[in-house]
């Protein structure tokens, strides 16, 4: 009879307890939750056997991604309540589609809260992007989200201050100071002038940095890996199927790891340089 009572007491207050937690008077996860909103969409026409999308010009921070389907789709998100426009313009060149979005036009109302829920219309790659971007300290307004068929490439002009790429079969751009992931590539990546944070992970094809002192991030390349550093370098290279290069004017430090092939380092000045795993030839500087 003592055991009945005490598991009634005990559901009893279960139930006390869950009810003073879910009547609002107190918050939850959900409700200290931002959304992300989707303010606007855009579908290129004619963009169906495409080799590669050019992007001229854009002024928020982009997500990047390959996808099954066999045209392109703009999407602009934004943290924040009200209504916006892309001002985005484009044209089919050959075998290109030639993309600009310049700042969108609308009303935004402030973001209420910092935590952040992508609406279920979302993938879950960019919510997973967008957590890791903290839009909150960005001071942005807009993400611009742009899918596209995986088996082309992208160009990127000169690039805004936060971009992500991945699932595409190729990448040329212009990297200068922000921070930028590629990921899942499937061809060759070319990086201009880089100064900012570069992060590549999972790429099949040659990679080829031009580096002006940013950190350089290199993870599960299967092909060359190229740095050319007019500055000091900070980077860390690990597990790559082929030879690895790098050449450095002044200095700075290289980490490498599991390579399947040479590592040949050159500098002008004293480079910090540690290197485990390489199966091939190990060139560095003396005394360095």
């Amino acid at each position: 009879m003592n055991r009945t009572y005490l598991l009634i007491l005990l559901f009893t207050a279960l139930i006390l307890s869950t009810t003073a937690y879910g009547d609002g008077s107190n918050p939850t996860a959900s409700d200290a939750a931002q959304t992300m909103h989707l303010l606007d969409e855009v579908v290129v026409k004619g963009s169906e056997n495409l080799r590669s999308m050019r992007i001229m010009e854009i002024d928020t921070p982009v997500f990047i991604r390959g996808t099954d389907d066999d045209q392109v789709t703009v999407k602009l998100w934004s943290v924040k309540t009200g209504t916006a426009e892309m001002n985005l313009r484009y044209e089919i060149v050959g075998g290109e589609v030639w993309l600009s979005l310049r700042k969108p036009v609308g009303e935004l109302g402030a973001a209420k809260n910092t935590a952040l829920l992508v609406t279920d219309d979302a993938s879950s790659s960019l919510e997973e992007l967008l957590l890791d971007w903290d839009l909150e300290d960005l001071e942005v307004e807009f993400v611009a989200e742009i899918t596209m068929p995986k088996s082309m490439n992208v160009v990127l002009g000169d690039a805004v201050m936060r971009a992500a790429i991945t699932g595409v079969a190729g990448v040329d751009m212009k990297a200068g100071q922000g921070d930028f992931t590629l990921a899942d590539i499937t061809g060759f990546v070319r990086v201009r002038n880089n100064a900012g944070s570069l992060k590549l992970k999972n790429i099949t094809g040659d990679v080829w940095i031009s580096d002006k002192g940013g950190a350089i991030s290199v993870e599960n390349v299967t092909g060359l890996v190229t740095i050319d550093s007019d500055f000091d370098v900070a980077l860390r290279i690990q597990d790559v199927t082929g030879d690895v290069t790098i050449a450095s004017k002044l200095g700075g430090s290289a980490e490498v790891a599991n390579v399947r092939g040479n590592v040949s380092v050159f500098s002008r000045e004293p480079i910090k340089t540690a290197c485990i795993g390489i199966t091939g030839k190990l060139i560095v500087p003396e005394n360095f």
